[in-house]
């Protein structure tokens, strides 16, 4: 994967998650970073830091992870055609697998 921005990560993992987002840009005073709203959702989205919005990540996509020997987690898929587990991505931060495996899906939706 290339080196997408978080905001790129979040919204191509809110696009493979069939989520409706809407983007707030900073306050001109800067009091608020942008951030992600999902419709539906009182509260910004952001499965790279709230363990909630990451559970539902995760659940959306059907997603399980793994803990690395050494440390790290992988996130796989269960393909129900395939009835296999397919690896979807893998990073030190278990948040952080899971919006890269979810990016990536989204990623190869049109």
């Amino acid at each position: 994967m290339s080196a997408e921005t978080d905001r790129e990560l979040l919204e191509l993992a809110a696009k493979a998650a069939g989520y409706e987002f809407i983007y707030f840009p900073p306050y001109p005073d800067g009091a608020q970073g942008e951030y992600l709203r999902v419709r539906g959702m009182e509260k910004r989205w952001d499965p790279l830091n709230d363990d909630g919005d990451n559970r539902r990540l995760q659940v959306a996509l059907r997603f399980g992870l793994i803990p690395m020997e050494g440390g790290g987690w992988d996130v796989i898929r269960y393909d129900s055609e395939s009835c296999e587990e397919v690896f979807c991505a893998s990073d030190s931060d278990d948040k952080k697998a899971v919006v890269r495996a979810a990016a990536e899906i989204g990623k190869a939706m049109k």
